[in-house]
């Protein structure tokens, strides 16, 4: 019988097979080749209305005038859909999408099923593309893990995959039980804000349960560059094409989206001087690395290059850890200070050094009206587009 779902056929396969029993008889499945076969090949690959199931059309009228018009037709195919809209259990070229079972769920990767979400809720494949493209590569990474712990959770708890309040305070809170950090829980809330909304985020006892997390767990401090004060997202897309020279220093202009991009915002440019004291002078600490690494690169113009063959270009992930590695050697306790808190004390020594704040905001990559070092990185402890760099150097 197969997995016909005509009553006719099926009816017409318990026939053959009583009509072989009574006669000792024993049916094999064989193949044929097309050649030999290619007619009922052709016929088994059609999609015809008498193979699919589907509601009446004269009760589906019915229906429509009762209740009204439906949206979207769940678990149809293009051969019994019943609106222009569909979602097939089974892949369709014409459906909107289709559900993910368990085991397909656990194994899909965090953003199909957000795509998913948003198919359901009527959205367009374009309009849902055009929402995707307003995240970067890098936020993209950061948010995987977020939604598939929630689709996690979701499937565990047997819900839908839609939100309300006491949801979202169940999942954070045992995320944090399970460990989280209080900057997690933040970007877990940041998470659900693209999936439903800014209302679940501002909710006010989810900025609560935030603000508990960050009381019960305080952040741990996190470091950058020291001269330049950027953000190592920043450092790991340096293009050794765009590095000029000149007889002060080295200008290495960022044409990559960075955290702070936005329309009509410009993009930084690094200002790395010749410093008078040549063995902590970055500049031609930088010159030197080119050179060094320049046999290795064949087509590769990322800056930065893994120490392994095929010598590719680096993560931010693996620029941190070469930061942390270099403070563990001066000295320095990783287990207190990570590889961003170079960030904190370069910023906060520039300020102590007399470094205006439009040159250490500019020079660190925060927008003008920011509010972001007068809040985290102004801690105890120039116009000139070299003043932040000379400062830090000369201290």
């Amino acid at each position: 019988m197969g997995g016909t779902r005509s009553k006719k056929l099926n009816a017409l396969a318990k026939v053959i097979w009583k009509w072989c029993e009574s006669r000792g008889l024993r049916l094999y499945a064989s193949y044929i080749s097309f050649s030999d076969n290619f007619i009922a090949d052709i016929e088994s690959r059609k999609v015809e209305p008498e193979i699919e199931y589907e509601l009446n059309s004269e009760l589906f009228v019915k229906i429509c005038e009762e209740y009204g018009v439906p949206e979207i037709d769940l678990f149809a195919s293009r051969a019994n859909a019943k609106c222009s809209k569909y979602v097939s259990w089974k892949r369709d070229p014409e459906s909107m999408t289709r559900p993910l079972s368990t085991s397909s769920a656990a194994k899909s990767c965090g953003r199909d099923r957000v795509r998913q979400t948003f198919a359901l809720k009527g959205m367009s494949k374009d309009s849902i593309d055009l929402m995707f493209a307003s995240i970067t590569k890098s936020s993209l990474r950061q948010y995987e893990g977020a939604w598939k712990r929630w689709f996690e959770f979701c499937d565990r708890k047997k819900m839908e995959t839609s939100i309300n309040i006491l949801e979202a305070q169940q999942f954070l809170a045992e995320q944090f039980n399970n460990g989280a950090s209080a900057g997690t829980i933040n970007s877990y809330r940041s998470v659900s804000a693209f999936i439903f909304g800014e209302e679940v985020a501002h909710e006010t006892s989810i900025k609560r349960l935030c603000k508990g997390a960050s009381k019960l767990r305080p952040p741990q401090p996190k470091y950058d560059s020291l001269t330049t004060g950027h953000r190592i997202q920043t450092l790991s897309l340096i293009d050794i094409l765009n590095i000029t020279k000149s007889d002060n220093g080295l200008t290495i202009k960022i044409p990559a989206p960075i955290k702070t991009s936005a329309v009509g915002r410009k993009q930084p440019a690094l200002h790395l001087p010749f410093y008078v004291n040549e063995k902590i002078c970055v500049a031609r600490a930088l010159e030197h690395y080119m050179a060094r690494t320049q046999e290795i690169r064949v087509k590769e113009t990322s800056l930065f290059l893994s120490f392994k063959k095929p010598h590719r270009a680096v993560n931010p992930q693996s620029i941190s850890r070469w930061i942390k590695k270099t403070l563990n050697l001066s000295g320095i306790d990783t287990e207190v200070f990570s590889a961003y808190s170079t960030r904190h004390a370069s910023t906060s020594v520039a300020k102590r050094l007399g470094v205006s704040l439009d040159v250490i905001k500019s020079t660190a990559g925060w927008t003008e009206n920011s509010r972001t070092f007068a809040k985290f990185y102004d801690l105890l402890i120039a116009a000139n587009k070299n003043e932040f760099s000379i400062a830090i150097l000369n201290q």
